[in-house]
């Protein structure tokens, strides 16, 4: 390591999408040599190196920077920042999620802020606050959404040249792989946070009339499966238990290949967009077929040529048409549709592609003063 180093900053204790993008990011980098840590709270490392995907974690402990979360992991990675900062005056320091705005008390204008959200919306004032803040603290800022890129871009027009659009996410097609069509089930997946931004409450609700018209159509044997951590304090989780139907499940996993490899439909239901979502990208990989809802940019990931889509505040009714349609395929449809998939994944969403896109950033930073 040099005084010059990457550093890749999650505040977490959970893995997200922002969380398994920049973890892989990191690993790949460090796997190719390049001089990147990762800060990271000890809760989250352990979670990732419990995680296929990021198994190779253990092969670059020497480059992971652990911080106690306790009850507070924000603040306990402000108190772990400032070795780091002492340490390094000179890194590059990349802040995943988290604003700079607090959190970065060095000198160093070597700082590029990620805002991975689909929409300012989702934040409160306080929160804009933080947005807004890390924007001005960060000498560049990286955006994961096309309209947040372009209203940032828009209201801070006089640093729009800081900002960068990311390219997409990343999906690994080694480790995502279809079973075989003849071995795929009638299995629904729903995979994500269980929020209102994702829709999962209005899913459940749905759920009910949707298998009695799955039932009416011929399709009995249907599951929906729901995986994903409850952040409204369980509240989904026991929705889906008082349906108290064995077709219908709610639980967290942290490893849904094997769900993902044997369904045949996948819901994408986000309100704001779908793009780039990795828990999509990851059911594509495996074969699954998105029904997706039609918001803003989600055909960058999910082409209508490759998904089904239907109205964002969707109903029962309106999930039968495409979920039958998709049940009703033949083995060689499937088969078809999933290496369709695997070639527009392969094609646009590789982790080499997004970890060129930040070793440009990374190479400009460096070329700043301290």
């Amino acid at each position: 390591m040099t005084g010059e180093s990457v550093y890749i900053i999650l505040p977490s204790t959970a893995i997200g999408g922002v969380e398994k993008r920049l973890a892989g990011l990191f690993l790949y980098l460090a796997d190719h040599g390049d001089d990147v840590r990762l800060v990271a709270s000890k809760e989250l490392v352990a979670l990732l190196r419990q995680s296929r995907e990021h198994a190779g974690i253990d092969r670059h402990d020497a480059r992971i920077d652990a911080f106690e979360a306790g009850s507070d992991a924000f603040g306990a990675l402000r108190v772990h920042l400032r070795q780091v900062f002492r340490a390094a005056p000179r890194g590059v320091f990349h802040y995943g999620l988290a604003s700079p705005l607090r959190l970065h008390a060095s000198r160093s204008r070597r700082t590029l802020y990620t805002i991975p959200n689909a929409s300012l919306a989702q934040y409160n004032a306080r929160g804009l606050v933080e947005v807004y803040g890390g924007i001005l603290r960060a000498t560049r800022v990286d955006v994961l959404d096309p309209s947040v890129f372009a209203e940032l871009t828009s209201r801070f027009f006089w640093r729009r040249g800081s900002f960068s659009l990311t390219p997409g996410s990343y999906v690994d097609l080694e480790l995502f792989r279809p079973a075989p069509a003849a071995e795929k089930r009638n299995l629904i997946v729903f995979c994500g946070l269980f929020s209102h931004e994702k829709q999962a409450p209005r899913l459940v609700e749905c759920i009910p009339r949707l298998l009695a018209l799955l039932d009416a159509a011929g399709f009995g044997d249907t599951k929906i499966l729901m995986l994903g951590r409850d952040p409204e304090g369980g509240s989904v989780s026991r929705r889906v238990a008082e349906l108290r139907n064995p077709r219908v499940e709610a639980r967290f996993d942290p490893d849904p290949r094997p769900h993902l490899a044997a369904a045949k439909v996948f819901l994408s239901l986000q309100r704001s967009t779908n793009h780039p979502s990795k828990a999509l990208l990851e059911a594509m990989a495996c074969g699954c077929a998105p029904v997706v809802t039609d918001t803003r940019d989600s055909r960058l990931t999910a082409p209508e040529s490759l998904a089904k889509y239907v109205p964002r505040d969707f109903t029962a009714d309106d999930l039968l048409a495409p979920i039958v349609f998709l049940l009703r395929r033949s083995d060689q449809e499937l088969n078809a549709h999933s290496s369709a998939m695997r070639a527009f994944l392969g094609e646009q969403f590789t982790l080499r592609a997004m970890a060129s896109f930040y070793r440009a950033i990374y190479r400009q930073l460096r070329a700043l003063p301290a």
